[in-house]
């Protein structure tokens, strides 16, 4: 019985957070569709670029917020679900793959490494199209 109650309460908060992405897609969405109607593009564009150390620092504290406090997380999820002490841990080991791939995430698709690259590799004549 404890695993149908472990399953629901998982559905539950995957329906939350996924309503919680398409609330704030459509906010944002509709925020740059706003200030590019009233505004223009290069007015957006002066201010996403005064924007962006302020947007870094917060992206950072939210990685440091995840992942500093994955134990603090885990445990409070696990309580929530009523996950047994085997699943806790094996969450809990997950730790450092989880920003292991934050670190990649932000490396290749934020940072432009993998479009610089691919940038880098077509001027210097190694892929002639």
């Amino acid at each position: 019985m404890e695993t149908n109650i472990t399953r629901s309460r998982i559905k539950t908060a995957t329906r939350c957070l996924f309503m919680l992405f398409i609330l704030g897609t459509l906010c944002v969405t509709g925020l740059v569709v706003v200030v590019n109607y009233f505004y223009g593009y290069e007015t957006m564009d002066q201010g996403i670029a005064a924007a962006k150390p302020a947007l870094s620092l917060w992206r950072l504290g939210l990685f440091m917020a995840l992942i500093g406090g994955w134990p603090y997380w885990i445990k409070a999820f696990s309580t929530w679900a009523h996950l047994s002490p085997e699943k806790t841990h094996f969450c809990l080991t997950y730790r450092w793959r989880f920003a292991l791939w934050l670190l990649i995430i932000e490396a290749l698709l934020v940072q432009n490494v993998l479009a610089d690259f691919f940038d880098n590799f077509i001027n210097l004549g190694g892929l002639s199209l």
